[in-house]
């Protein structure tokens, strides 16, 4: 994750935290996560690949906790997601009510890259994520969209 990606989730989470639970999907720390601004929660990391930062394989699109949690981060994983806003519209689904959901992704004029920074290569997807789809994905509950000023970024928060 990014230096800006980071900043909005300590960001979020210093408007909205503490927490008593988090789902982080796509949590394969690669190059850093944001586990650690979360001490004292019951964290569980999501991915669809083991490793580390990972408890837990599986597809955010369609795994449900075992019970609501407080708060959802997805951080740079939507414009690899074959379905974004199947997994946009499963995060709000595990929120319990007034739980906050903080994302961050690579918006329209970031350059296409793959789950390791490099190109994209072949099994892997890849799309921008534009703040209007953000905004549609997040219909109905109260939440924030804003995009980065060259339009490399978007950032969200929602509460549901």
């Amino acid at each position: 994750m990014h230096l800006a990606a980071f900043r909005h989730a300590m960001a979020c989470c210093e408007r909205f935290g503490p927490w008593a639970s988090v789902v982080e999907i796509g949590a394969l720390c690669v190059n850093g996560g944001v586990r650690g601004l979360l001490r004292g929660a019951r964290y569980t990391g999501i991915d669809l690949r083991a490793g580390p930062g990972v408890d837990l394989v599986a597809d955010g699109a369609v795994w449900q906790p075992p019970e609501p949690v407080a708060c959802v981060i997805c951080l740079e994983v939507l414009e690899h997601a074959e379905h974004p806003r199947a997994v946009v519209e499963n995060a709000l689904r595990m929120l319990r009510p007034g739980g906050v959901l903080i994302l961050s992704a690579a918006g329209p004029n970031r350059a296409p890259h793959g789950w390791y920074g490099q190109g994209v290569t072949e099994g892997e997807s890849y799309q921008a994520i534009y703040p209007d789809d953000l905004h549609l994905w997040l219909a109905g509950v109260d939440h924030e969209v804003t995009e980065s000023a060259d339009g490399a970024d978007v950032y969200a928060w929602a509460k549901a």
